[in-house]
């Protein structure tokens, strides 16, 4: 047995830095704790540019096979102690110097010592095995991880060095595959997006030889389009509410509870996904979700962000951060919707409007069913769709990707245990 302090070739707190650059600071990508779950599929673009002194990021720039363990954030019933592991190739895929935000610890292991993917997998067991309740500590404001005694007292499973090996390599394979089914859903994403410039945008769509252009509120349009508020293109628009407890009233399984930190531009993640039970539920009923819905972040640093909540997901309902846009199908297409709202030109105005709240960056409900935006035709729009199948296609790539999540975090705790025996595995 062994502690994960005499693993440790060197271990450092995060940075946040400045916002904006001045003199001697460094253009830096800073990752957060609740950037891990997209980190970790090879999405780095959602991590935030900071600017920090150059003397800490010569200190502190990560390397391939750090460790990163959140030390602040999580709640009551979620601890904290998240980790991620830092590949070569997320520190190749950066143009920028990486580091860890200051609610977060990076961690070198002597590779002499341990095999630094085994530890990320033996700390990804023990956070999810909730064994790191012990160390976390919520008195008032943030919850904090207790680093000092868990890294000076807590005894870790160490196999052998080969078994190390095997164990890591077992388990990453299904890292392996959740990331190629993630990069699919991207270029799935990417082509759509580009399909929606191309016909929406810049009015290229099939027959437009034939359409001449006319003025609207928004600028030129084709003939025949039209500029609508969403008001008069939904049958439903508004938010959720916190349920009664709060954050104390989360259960482990139950009826989703979709909050902002799940949203995020066409993709939906699950990290942290809170759950509620049916008397709750029953209490949130104006707000359930229904298939086809978009989801629109309303308030706080994620305020625009926007997506549909995989099929598989309902029942669902969402909190007072959040607010449903249900399209009226007779005249607006969901997966439509769904791209116009995101759109570059759409996203910004709506930024604009956030940003004319008096205390922080919020949209009302007010706002959104005000919100004007272009209309083709209906049948375009059900053509732009079958262009790709993109809710389909993308509900299929969720779930495989959400069956591997499964298989892997249920054989993690058999292989660091010895129940699984790795001995004849054949790792290359």
């Amino acid at each position: 047995m062994s502690t994960i302090r005499s693993l440790i070739e060197e271990s450092k707190d995060g940075e946040w830095g400045k916002e904006e650059y001045s003199e001697g600071l460094v253009k830096s990508r800073i990752i957060r704790g609740t950037d891990f779950d997209d980190v970790r599929t090879g999405n780095i673009e959602n991590a935030p540019i900071r600017y920090i002194p150059q003397h800490k990021v010569d200190y502190k720039q990560l390397q391939a096979n750090d460790l990163l363990l959140e030390v602040a954030g999580g709640s009551k019933n979620t601890p904290t102690g998240r980790s991620l592991l830092i590949t070569d190739e997320l520190v190749q895929q950066s143009d920028l110097p990486l580091l860890c935000a200051s609610f977060c610890r990076f961690i070198r292991i002597k590779p002499t010592e341990a095999d630094p993917e085994y530890i990320f997998w033996l700390l990804q067991y023990l956070y999810h095995s909730k064994l790191l309740m012990p160390y976390h500590t919520q008195h008032t404001g943030v919850a904090r991880f207790q680093w000092t005694i868990f890294a000076d007292t807590h005894e870790l499973i160490l196999p052998s060095p080969s078994n190390q090996h095997k164990i890591a390599s077992v388990l990453s394979a299904y890292d392996d595959l959740i990331e190629a089914n993630t990069r699919r859903i991207q270029a799935l994403e990417e082509s759509s997006q580009a399909l929606y410039r191309e016909w929406f945008v810049e009015f290229r769509f099939p027959g437009h030889e034939h359409v001449g252009l006319v003025e609207s509120e928004l600028g030129m349009i084709p003939q025949d389009w039209k500029v609508v508020d969403l008001e008069n293109l939904t049958t439903k628009i508004g938010s959720g509410a916190t349920p009664r407890g709060g954050k104390n009233s989360y259960k482990p399984h139950g009826i989703s509870l979709i909050r902002s930190l799940n949203i995020y531009d066409f993709s939906f993640s699950e990290d942290q996904l809170a759950f509620i039970d049916e008397e709750q539920a029953k209490l949130l009923s104006n707000v359930e979700i229904e298939q086809y819905d978009v989801l629109l972040n309303i308030t706080g640093a994620s305020v625009a962000r926007c997506c549909m909540t995989p099929s598989y997901l309902l029942p669902a309902r969402v909190n007072q951060h959040v607010s449903i846009i249900r399209a009226d199908k007779v005249n607006l297409n969901p997966m439509y919707l769904l791209y116009t709202i995101n759109s570059e030109y759409n996203k910004q105005r709506l930024l604009i409007l956030a940003q004319g709240g008096a205390t922080r960056e919020a949209l009302t409900k007010s706002t959104i069913q005000s919100f004007k935006i272009i209309l083709p035709p209906i049948d375009l729009q059900e053509r732009f769709e079958e262009q790709f199948n993109d809710s389909a296609m993308r509900d299929n790539l969720n779930q495989q990707i959400r069956a591997l999540r499964e298989a892997r975090d249920g054989l993690l705790p058999r292989l660091v245990s010895g129940e699984v025996d790795v001995s004849e595995v054949d790792v290359r």
